[in-house]
């Protein structure tokens, strides 16, 4: 009789271990770790006598299994059996472990420790790609063996691609699978997922050709860093999906464990504890501790002592940034700028700035949507005609969606939960309540009497949900209900809970979104319907194009406006109302939309066909995984490009306050042979040892061991006293502030 397998599972929710044990009984499941507790280290030691054919399976996603974790497992099980690397997408976990049976494929890695890998490649194909990269980099194996959905070969030529860019290696792909080992895989998909279309797995191997090269030329650790908080939101009203980009997308990032440090440099004291919290309750223990707050004015110390791998800028308009890297960083890392509003007026002039700087061929911005990329390219191949200043490189990557959170859940029990009826076709659109940022209602409402007249759509609901701090738009749109007798065909919701968000979605039927506004750039609550599996109807605008393919995954609605006289247009750098002008003279066809929607509420199997191919459509190119990965093939990429020159001509690319200003004070520098004395009130707090009143603001500057130096050293020349040990600009600093406050006095 055969020995059952010993099986020890890892993995980020332990409560799968219940599903696995039920999907493979012939199979023991000796132990389950979790992937995220602070012990990990002790519990592998513990497993290092598991007998020789025991199985370690990695039922986690790539997101969780960082390379801190693939390095712990190698230094403290002696000689593993590596069984599976996942995800698994779709498939169930038997299913899973049934295709790593038919692989008998080992391989080694080091002096006589035998590893057996196998990876399974679902639809949630980014976050695999940047999995198998760490396995490879570390030695973990040198010839995997893939299987990969039938519907996702593309994906997989993709992905393959990324790898070689990512770890500057290449690889040479083998179909694996011979006809008999085919014939077993369309046998396990016949049983373990009879839904699915013919042989939707298909074999290959890799092998690596070239060793990875682990850091760019004179660079020892990986070090991100950034002028963002990410972990805070802003205070406006109109940036709600800057937040929960840059939120989502740092979360992400470190999540894939990427780089060793993560440098955050903030503006105000009072948001390095704010944000100091927010770390806390965000992000793991092991993350956490490699995020590293600093102020803002610390920043020329840090570049000139820090060898960064990348600088990346949460706004468009990078200058300052790169001219503090030319200034004080020893090597041009590369900066990268990312696009979300792209339309406000006080933003040109961050345009101007990024022009003027010395941005270089390991710059970028980054446009996320194919529209802002046309958008930036307009306004700087018209600055260079007006300049002629080189213009800074742009390219495309999109933003992302939580595929976790958003995913396709059961209609009935999120109308139950919500309290909607169950037998009503539902349209919900989502987004600000705002005609001068987001989009106009209005129309939209002047439309509905007509399709609820349609046949079959006499109980339609239409849920309009937001959020909203215009009352006077909120009092525009019920006096519309009221006035058109709409009050039982719309809804209003104000503010919804991020709880509630994925049940609208999930409890709706169609997604509706007609943006009108040049403030709409990407689209983010178009990515959350389809993650969730809608079919989405939307004007074909800005980045929604992007999202959406004509009859693939919704419909785009025509949208109109009439170029032949623009008198708004030389008002924008005066009144932000131009761009809310704009937006009231667009047309959206709304006899295309109703159309639409009459055609999707009335085929419940075209809504589903739809539905399948938004949610499979995100899943292959917008999860935040796939999204954090082609960032970090960018930034390997970045560092392929050459130094940019060095620049002869002045950086007038930031306010040199004290240069342009030094005619205001009556002496505009310390004289090195005056004497610096104690005044009366100094003496006093050095012997009583009193607390020095300060503003918080100066915290960063301020050092209290730097000044009872001075304070003690007093009678000294200012030229003795800029001798002392310590940053020369500090000690000046903290010099002047003590004079300043009478502590000192020159004599």
């Amino acid at each position: 009789m055969t020995t059952a397998p010993t099986l020890v599972l890892l993995s980020s929710d332990p409560t799968r271990a219940m599903l696995l044990s039920s999907a493979t009984p012939d199979l023991k499941v000796a132990e389950v770790l979790d992937i995220r507790a602070s012990d990990l280290r002790q519990q592998l030691t513990e497993l290092a006598s598991l007998p020789p054919g025991a199985i370690l399976l990695f039922a986690t996603s790539g997101v969780t299994l960082g390379p801190s974790t693939l390095d712990l497992v190698q230094q403290t099980l002696a000689a593993p059996t590596v069984g599976l690397v996942g995800p698994w997408g779709h498939t169930n976990l038997g299913e899973l472990v049934q295709c790593y049976r038919v692989g008998d494929q080992r391989v080694h890695s080091g002096p006589g420790v035998p590893h057996e890998v196998q990876v399974v490649f679902g639809r949630f194909f980014g976050f695999s790609s940047g999995l198998l990269a760490r396995a490879l980099a570390r030695g973990l194996t040198t010839k995997p063996a893939l299987l990969c959905e039938e519907l996702c070969l593309h994906a997989l030529e993709e992905g393959l691609q990324n790898l070689v860019a990512d770890l500057d290696v290449s690889f040479t792909p083998e179909p694996a699978a011979s006809p008999v080992e085919q014939a077993r895989l369309v046998e396990l998909q016949r049983t373990w997922c009879p839904r699915r279309s013919p042989v939707f797995l298909r074999g290959y191997t890799l092998t690596r050709t070239v060793p990875p090269r682990a850091h760019p030329p004179g660079v020892g650790r990986r070090i991100f860093g950034s002028l963002n908080s990410f972990l805070l939101p802003r205070q406006a009203d109109n940036v709600a999906g800057l937040n929960q980009a840059n939120l989502a997308f740092f979360q992400q990032l470190v999540q894939l464990d990427a780089f060793d440090e993560y440098h955050l440099f903030l503006d105000d004291p009072e948001l390095l504890t704010r944000v100091r919290h927010a770390a806390d309750q965000l992000l793991p223990p092991a993350i956490k501790n490699k995020v590293r707050l600093f102020d803002r004015l610390d920043l020329p110390t840090q570049l000139a002592t820090t060898q960064y791998h990348v600088f990346h800028h949460a706004d468009p308009y990078p200058g300052t940034l790169l001219s503090l890297r030319g200034r004080y960083s020893r090597q041009a890392f590369p900066v990268t700028a990312v696009t979300h509003t792209i339309s406000n007026p006080g933003l040109y002039a961050g345009y101007l700035t990024t022009l003027i700087s010395p941005h270089g061929p390991r710059d970028r911005i980054v446009c996320t949507s194919t529209c802002a990329l046309q958008v930036l390219g307009t306004i700087y191949n018209d600055l260079n005609a007006a300049t002629g200043l080189t213009p800074p490189r742009l390219t495309h990557l999109p933003l992302g969606v939580d595929q976790v959170r958003f995913v396709p859940r059961d209609r009935h029990a999120a109308r139950q939960t919500l309290g909607l009826p169950q037998d009503r076709p539902i349209v919900l659109s989502l987004g600000r309540f705002s005609p001068q940022t987001k989009m106009d209602l209005v129309p939209l409402l002047h439309l509905l009497p007509s399709l609820r007249s349609s046949p079959g759509l006499d109980g339609l609901l239409v849920i309009l949900a937001g959020s909203s701090s215009d009352e006077s738009y909120l009092t525009t749109l019920r006096q519309g209900i009221a006035s058109l007798g709409l009050e039982a065909t719309v809804s209003l919701v104000l503010n919804p809970t991020e709880q509630a968000k994925p049940l609208l979605y999930n409890a709706a039927d169609v997604f509706l979104s007609l943006s009108d506004n040049v403030q709409e750039t990407f689209g983010l609550t178009i990515l959350e319907a389809l993650a969730s599996g809608l079919p989405v109807v939307a004007s074909d605008w800005n980045g929604y194009r992007d999202l959406v393919r004509d009859g693939q995954e919704g419909f785009l609605i025509p949208t109109l406006w009439d170029n032949s006289g623009a008198p708004l247009s030389p008002l924008t750098t005066v009144s932000s109302r131009a761009c809310f002008q704009l937006a009231q003279s667009t047309v959206v066809d709304l006899s295309v939309c109703a159309q639409h929607l009459r055609t999707l509420l009335g085929n419940q199997t075209f809504r589903h066909e739809l539905g399948y191919s938004a949610r499979q459509r995100v899943e292959d190119h917008f999860t935040w995984g796939i999204v954090a990965t082609k960032y970090l093939e960018l930034w390997e990429a970045l560092w392929r490009e050459p130094e940019p020159p060095s620049r002869t001509s002045p950086d007038v690319s930031y306010l040199d306050l004290q240069r342009v200003f030094s005619h205001y004070p009556s002496v505009a520098g310390l004289d090195p042979g005056r004497t610096v004395v104690l005044t009366d009130f100094g003496r006093t707090c050095l012997t009583t040892g009193a607390e020095l009143d300060a503003y918080l603001e100066l915290a960063a500057l301020l050092d209290l061991g730097m000044i009872q130096t001075l304070l003690s050293r007093a009678g000294s020349t200012v030229g003795t006293l800029l001798r002392l040990p310590g940053d020369p600009a500090r000690l000046r600093f903290n010099l002047l502030w003590l004079l300043k406050n009478h502590y000192l006095e020159l004599s």
